[in-house]
């Protein structure tokens, strides 16, 4: 082993949200949680100009889920 050594792990991530929203939050309660998740879920598939559609592809689909993810838990 490594007897005295004490390791540490330092994580940067930026979480900042555009014009004082949070990316992700969709009935604006100042998180990314479940209910935000389930508003994906409800627009799931082709759109035009849905809420969901975090990566502006057109339509809610798995890279969606993934940056809805990527936001979870309380906004900044």
């Amino acid at each position: 082993g490594f007897p005295d050594n004490n390791w540490v792990v330092n994580v940067e991530t930026s979480l900042s949200c555009d014009s004082g929203s949070c990316e992700g939050d969709f009935n604006n309660d100042g998180a990314v949680d479940g209910a935000d998740f389930g508003a994906i879920l409800a627009e799931w598939g082709p759109c035009s100009s849905c809420a969901g559609d975090l990566d502006n592809n057109g339509e809610v689909g798995g890279s969606d889920i993934g940056i809805i993810l990527s936001k979870w838990g309380p906004c900044p």
